[in-house]
């Protein structure tokens, strides 16, 4: 008879699909993002603009702090808003782009950047 309790092994998929690289081209349209796989597969996507900016927005991501001291050694701390058109220009990577299409369901898959 056999015994009632067997001894399994389980492997894990060592070949899971991942994200490789993200392309990102900023047009007037919205934001045209290219997700490359380790398949070797390419996803496009467009983020619209003005959804974009509302995560932005509604995330604090637009917003910026300046710590320091004057002259006298006085803290000052200024805040502000950084415009959109040069979030885009000069903030905008690869890992904001995955955390948004994430956020909003739009990938489950993990970026490991080669």
């Amino acid at each position: 008879m056999k015994d009632l309790f067997q001894t399994m092994t389980v492997f894990a998929p060592t070949d899971q699909v991942y994200i490789e690289q993200i392309d990102i081209d900023n047009r007037t349209g919205g934001i045209g993002v290219d997700l490359i796989l380790s398949t070797g597969k390419i996803k496009s996507r467009i983020i619209s603009h003005e959804l974009f900016r509302t995560w932005l927005e509604d995330n604090g991501r637009l917003e910026w702090v300046s710590d320091n001291s004057d002259h006298t050694g006085q803290h000052v701390q200024v805040t502000g808003q950084i415009g959109y058109a040069e979030f885009l220009n000069g903030r905008l990577d690869a890992e904001l782009i995955h955390e948004y299409l994430t956020e909003k369901g739009l990938t489950s898959l993990k970026y490991n950047p080669a």
